[in-house]
């Protein structure tokens, strides 16, 4: 049995006069709340504009059976002497996985999803709230 539901999807905006750096300090935040894929990490410049796209998905698990996965796209820019732009945007998803076939597998399932997934979902909303708060955070653009 398998269960994907999206927690949420946010999209922020913030202003900073190094975009891209700011960009590697949420990746580096991030690295804390749980393992951490780089799908994307780019840089580009052609004279006056520089551009960049950093793509990462942060996993937790939750229990033996349930993970959250943070999903996080940000696209920077920056002109010549002006303060630059972090296009942010997050989606949060729950997973449930329970292999089927095993000695009391329908059991399980059945007790699991009456009961334990409550607690995994209330942990994996914590956990999405505390990294919408990293993004938000004035102490990462400082």
């Amino acid at each position: 049995m398998k269960i994907e539901e999206t927690l949420a999807e946010r999209s922020f905006m913030i202003n900073a006069q190094d975009p891209y750096d700011e960009g590697l300090e949420i990746l580096n935040k991030f690295d804390g709340l749980g393992d951490v894929v780089v799908h994307k990490n780019n840089l580009s410049s052609n004279g006056p504009v520089k551009e960049g796209n950093i793509e990462f998905h942060v996993s937790k698990g939750l229990d033996s059976y349930s993970n959250l996965r943070i999903i996080i796209e940000i696209a920077t820019k920056k002109k010549y002497n002006k303060t630059g732009t972090l296009d942010i945007s997050m989606k949060s998803v729950f997973e449930v996985k329970i292999d089927e076939g095993k000695m009391f597998g329908s059991i399980f399932q059945n007790y699991y999803l009456s009961g334990p997934i409550k607690l995994a979902k209330d942990s994996a909303g914590k956990l999405n709230k505390q990294a919408s708060e990293y993004i938000r955070s004035h102490k990462i653009f400082s």
